[in-house]
């Protein structure tokens, strides 16, 4: 478990704080076992914060064709409103982000050798617990959007130690997403394709959530389509599971929806602190 290190002022919110860790010594995302490569950004906000304090918030990375990891970088701005909300940010990545010089299949094959990433996701709550004395351990969230909201909402289906997840505009039904034949070519005829595409979607494992969840979805969604998160939410339900849903009537998949959705995240994320008091 590498340590917290030194931190550096964070240029877009004055008075908090950026640390960037390491997570090992091999610093890629195509490591040769699960969690031992790549690195994290994590930022506090302003203030003086006395231990079990503040809550904190795992960001997992977007982008991605539920395929392969994500790699994160130091643009911060989408982080913001919940910096000013008192969230301390975890900002991390996810094994198997392709680059250049990634084989056909390399990137997929060390994404389900990570288990969609939830190694990374568990490092993180570890590190969270042993080096961050700050954070409250009884108020870990998740965030996502799209595919980072898949890779949340099954974080939160696997471990117990989150207090709640929020996704917004998320992927909810991979093998639908992605047909099969599409994925053994990316995975380079993986022979574990098919059965990862149905372990790593959040309706195969809505019964097991394990925490409260909100879905915030767009009506006129172009990309994702909002029965995604109207069936997941119907799965949690019947499930017994506590969830909300939001339908904004308009904002696509991207900046638009965000805009309207985030403030409701935040302010859902708020209620569940305070039942954690």
């Amino acid at each position: 478990m590498p340590e917290l290190g030194d931190w550096e002022p964070l240029d877009d919110l004055a008075g908090a704080k950026l640390y960037h860790v390491e997570w090992g010594p091999e610093q890629n995302m195509i490591p040769s076992k699960p969690g031992v490569g790549g690195h994290m950004y994590v930022l506090l906000p302003p203030g003086n914060h006395a231990q079990a304090s503040i809550p904190c918030l795992l960001v997992a990375p977007a982008g991605t064709n539920l395929l392969t990891g994500a790699s994160t970088g130091p643009f911060f701005e989408s982080h913001l409103p919940y910096l000013r909300a008192g969230f301390a940010i975890m900002d991390y990545e996810l094994d198997g982000a392709p680059d250049y010089e990634t084989e056909p299949g390399e990137a997929t094959r060390a994404f389900i050798d990570s288990q969609a990433g939830l190694v990374n996701s568990r490092n993180v709550i570890d590190f969270v617990l042993q080096k961050m004395p700050m954070v409250n351990p009884k108020q870990i969230f998740a965030v996502g959007h799209s595919s980072g909201g898949t890779h949340v909402l099954l974080l939160g289906e696997h471990d117990k130690r989150l207090a709640g997840v929020v996704a917004y505009a998320a992927v909810c039904k991979v093998p639908d997403r992605i047909p099969a034949f599409m994925a053994r070519m990316v995975a380079g005829n993986d022979a574990r394709i098919g059965d990862f595409l149905t372990q790593s979607s959040p309706h195969t494992h809505a019964a097991r959530m394990n925490c409260p969840v909100l879905l915030c979805h767009a009506e006129d969604d172009t990309n994702v389509p909002v029965s995604d998160s109207r069936e997941m939410h119907a799965l949690l339900q019947a499930a017994g599971k506590k969830s909300e849903l939001i339908i904004t009537p308009t904002g696509d998949h991207y900046q638009e929806m965000l805009d309207q959705c985030v403030p409701k995240g935040i302010q859902w994320l708020q209620q569940r602190i305070n039942e954690t008091k």
